[in-house]
């Protein structure tokens, strides 16, 4: 085979190659019509992601506003905001968890 047939078939193969890539940007997706990328932003809208249900939730009302609660802003016990809003709603103890460790286990502790 001549070096010139040879050029010919590296080309070919990475003109093709190059194809195969950039194919996915060139044609859209058949399946993403206009009523799936609605139902895709009430989706996502609804505190999850356009593609997938992910681990955490996702904040309510924004399509397009895809960022986790997680890395938003923490809310959880050791914030400012459970101390201050939530921490004091919580009820005493009470009476009834001891007895009830007294008698399930013998110790007002429990086990």
């Amino acid at each position: 085979m001549s070096p010139i047939a040879k050029l010919f078939l590296a080309g070919g193969g990475v003109g093709f190659t190059y194809y195969l890539f950039m194919r996915q940007y060139w044609f859209p997706n058949p399946y993403k019509t206009r009523a799936v990328q609605n139902i895709e932003d009430r989706f996502s809208s609804g505190g999850a992601t356009p593609t997938h249900t992910p681990g955490v939730a996702t904040k309510l009302g924004s399509s397009t506003d895809n960022e986790s609660r997680a890395a938003g802003g923490h809310k959880g016990p050791d914030s400012e905001h459970f101390k201050n809003h939530i921490s004091d709603q919580k009820p005493d103890a009470g009476l009834y968890p001891e007895k009830f460790y007294e008698q399930q286990y013998n110790s007002p502790k429990g086990k």
